[in-house]
């Protein structure tokens, strides 16, 4: 029988810098990414949610023809049931996350968040003309690509279904992840080039933990 809430842990790895809008600007940064209370750079649900849906998509149009199926398929996973969504999406945090969440506010180390982050400076570009616009130089604060995160997808549910659908459901989850390759804004410049990599998934049949631990 499976497991009624499974729940897919994983890492995320970074190859380039990576931008996460967050639509405010800082005293030194037109553009900032998007932080949480502490300071601390961080990845949201949505984006996650979203990276996961792009390749969940992928997947399902490589292994079945019929439209129909592919499509009930990502309902299931994507959308809300009778209880609400089925599956919870956390927010994507630094590996250390937790450990500075223990501490006060004001004890967070301000260099340990400096060094999540790296600024450039841009030129926005007028494409009527095909050059960068004159005097519209602005900062952009992306994160450090050295920053190794953490995260989960987990079953909220109650499964009152057929095991083998929950069972193909996390299996498409992993697909999903193990798909993106690219989050956040700036990708066509070569920004949020990543790699997700599975670690051991809880509460789940002997036999899924393979596509784990194959990777």
């Amino acid at each position: 029988m499976a497991a009624r809430y499974p729940q897919i842990n994983y890492r995320l790895e970074f190859e380039s810098d990576f931008h996460i809008g967050s639509g405010l600007g800082t005293s030194s940064t037109d553009d900032a990414t998007a932080r949480d209370s502490f300071g601390h750079i961080y990845i949201p649900s949505s984006t996650i949610k979203g990276v996961v849906r792009d390749g969940v998509e992928h997947v399902v149009r490589a292994l079945w023809p019929d439209e129909a199926r592919r499509e009930r398929a990502v309902f299931d996973i994507f959308e809300s049931s009778a209880l609400g969504p089925r599956w919870h999406f956390s927010d994507a945090r630094p590996i250390y996350w937790d450990f500075s969440l223990r501490q006060s506010e004001g004890d967070v180390s301000l260099a340990l968040i400096d060094s999540e982050r790296v600024q450039s400076a841009r030129v926005s570009i007028d494409y009527s003309l095909g050059r960068a616009a004159e005097k519209k130089l602005f900062f952009l604060e992306d994160g450090n690509s050295s920053l190794e995160m953490a995260g989960h997808i987990r079953c909220v549910v109650p499964w009152n279904g057929d095991d083998a659908d929950q069972e193909q459901q996390v299996l498409l989850l992993k697909a999903g992840l193990l798909w993106a390759r690219s989050l956040g804004h700036g990708r066509r410049r070569g920004a949020g080039a990543c790699l997700f990599k599975l670690e051991e998934t809880e509460g789940i049949a002997e036999g899924l933990k393979a596509v784990s631990s194959s990777q």
